[in-house]
């Protein structure tokens, strides 16, 4: 009887472990890359999935140490210099999914390629049970090498614009408003020149206010031509001359008189602008005066107030 019992309970044991061994969970593990064509110096995270939440995990994550520098990973892994190998256990039931290693990109290996592979050992489930795994391909990098720079194209210089000659303006010939009667002198008048010409002055006007000199222009008369006299053999002075002293005496005795009025006008006009600012500021300054007696007399209408409610109060007390 007992050696039937003993089979028995054998052959449920053995149909049970075979059915949990059927029914174990698979996973599947994937490799990827966040940037398969880096340039150098670039950093790079290659990241390992898992299909099912792992409460355990023993793997390694190989990679070209030639290419690739190790810079750190997400769950605890320890670098041996061509991979990276990780024996990752949760303490407080909190499973992981996925694993990041972080690489930067040596330089010198532009073209290069490199090549991270995982290699599983195990990965368990919530009850210590090891998934069936299966690893889904690997990440390769392709570092970039650079494109020549082309230089730039030489630049051409358009033909500078042809210069036109500027015409030349005449000079403004000036005009004398107060004398607008006065006439140029008359050059067709014939004359008789004197070889022997004396050395003469300009003739002064008749004002006595203004004294000019003529400067000595070539292109202006200065001295009055003598004319000979057919009568008597005596010379002239020329009217010509005596006009041109004339208009230039007006223009400046008229410029003088502007400038003198300009500056008395200037001079009034600033004492009155003067004038009207320091009565505005006595206004408000007074103003503000007022203000403040206001102010002074209100505190004082108080402070009499409250003086004789507090009298009041005494005489009811009393």
């Amino acid at each position: 009887m007992k050696k039937i019992v003993l089979t028995f309970i054998t052959m449920c044991l053995l149909v049970i472990a075979g059915t949990i061994t059927v029914n174990a969970a698979s996973a599947n593990v994937s490799v990827k890359c966040n940037n398969t064509t880096p340039n150098t110096g670039d950093t790079v995270t290659v990241t390992v999935s898992f299909s099912k939440p792992a409460y355990s995990a023993s793997f390694s994550l190989n990679y070209t140490n030639s290419v690739l520098e190790y810079v750190g990973n997400s769950v605890g892994g320890v670098n041996t210099g061509s991979k990276v190998v990780v024996d990752y256990l949760t303490l407080d039931m909190k499973p992981i999914s996925s694993a990041t290693f972080t690489f930067k990109v040596k330089a010198g290996t532009e073209g290069k390629t490199a090549n991270c592979s995982v290699a599983i050992s195990k990965l368990t489930d919530e009850i210590a049970e090891k998934y069936t795994t299966s690893v889904n391909g690997s990440a390769t990098i392709t570092v970039q090498t650079p494109k020549p720079v082309e230089p730039d194209p030489p630049v051409v210089n358009p033909d500078p614009p042809e210069e036109k000659p500027s015409t030349p303006t005449q000079p403004e010939q000036p005009t004398n408003p107060s004398n607008p009667s006065t006439s140029t002198p008359n050059t067709n008048k014939p004359s008789t020149p004197n070889t022997n010409k004396p050395n003469t002055t300009t003739p002064s006007t008749n004002k006595p206010s203004t004294s000019t000199q003529i400067p000595n222009n070539p292109s202006t008369p200065t001295s009055a031509d003598p004319v000979q006299n057919p009568d008597d053999g005596t010379q002239e002075p020329d009217n010509g001359t005596n006009e041109i002293s004339n208009e230039i005496s007006n223009e400046i005795s008229n410029e003088i008189s502007n400038e003198i009025s300009n500056e008395l006008s200037n001079e009034l006009t600033n004492e009155i602008n003067n004038d009207m600012q320091n009565d505005e500021n006595s206004n408000e300054e007074a103003q503000q005066d007022y203000i403040l007696y206001a102010i002074y007399g209100i505190v004082i209408v108080i402070i009499i107030i409250i003086i004789v409610i507090l009298i009041i109060k005494r005489n009811r007390e009393n």
